[in-house]
């Protein structure tokens, strides 16, 4: 697991040709959105998928200054890539994210997905990130991040060996100073555990101190 990772999820828009995909966007004021975005897929690496209809749907809202909270909904058919197959693919995603005066941000987010192969449930993830930020001044911030991700397979409708269950735990801690515009400095210390069907609980599997140095080119 990458540290600063975003929630990901099987788009059709990303796997093929796709055909027919109104777009329509809900408006409710100033501090709602809402968009629908329907897709189907034509074709896949040469193999076609004439039922693969898709739904997304994301809303975002603030409920008061300082407070934003999102869901994101997909569903609909798409495609197994390990397995080279067509499934059906459920996601929901909310967010969240608080300022606490003017210093202090949250961020929470959790990306819950699963698959289903004939009435059968392939996979289950859950995978939760939680970021905690003081920013120090318009230079330096420093910045808490903890992921947590588990993950369920039916091994019998994989074509190859899988873990039933495997769990990954990743913290890191980091602070960032900025230079001058062009330049950003960071450090900071992460430390990463997993657990699979051979291990009984998380263990360690990675301990990191890093340093590095951004710098933005301009031309």
């Amino acid at each position: 697991m990458k540290l600063g990772s975003k929630r990901s999820s099987q788009s059709l828009a990303h796997a093929g040709h796709s055909e027919g995909h109104p777009e329509r966007s809900l408006v409710g004021g100033h501090h709602r959105f809402a968009k629908i975005l329907l897709k189907r897929i034509e074709n896949v690496s040469g193999a076609s998928y004439p039922n693969g209809a898709f739904v997304r749907f994301f809303g975002q809202m603030n409920p008061r200054s300082g407070m934003s909270i999102g869901m994101q909904v997909e569903y609909g058919n798409n495609i197994d890539f390990a397995n080279a197959r067509l499934g059906q693919l459920l996601t929901i995603g909310p967010q969240a994210n608080l300022f606490i005066g003017k210093h202090f941000q949250i961020d929470l987010q959790h990306n819950f997905q699963m698959m289903e192969i004939g009435g059968a449930t392939l996979y289950a993830t859950n995978l939760s990130d939680v970021r905690l930020t003081y920013q120090f001044n318009t230079r330096s911030f420093l910045r808490a991040i903890v992921q947590y991700s588990q993950t369920e397979r039916e091994r019998g409708l994989y074509r190859f060996n899988v873990d039933h269950r495997t769990k990954n735990l990743t913290m890191q801690l980091l602070y960032s100073y900025k230079i001058n515009p062009q330049t950003r400095f960071f450090i900071g210390y992460s430390d990463t555990g997993m657990q699979n069907d051979t291990l009984d609980s998380l263990e360690e599997t990675n301990r990191t101190v890093f340093a590095k140095v951004s710098y933005a080119w301009q031309y």
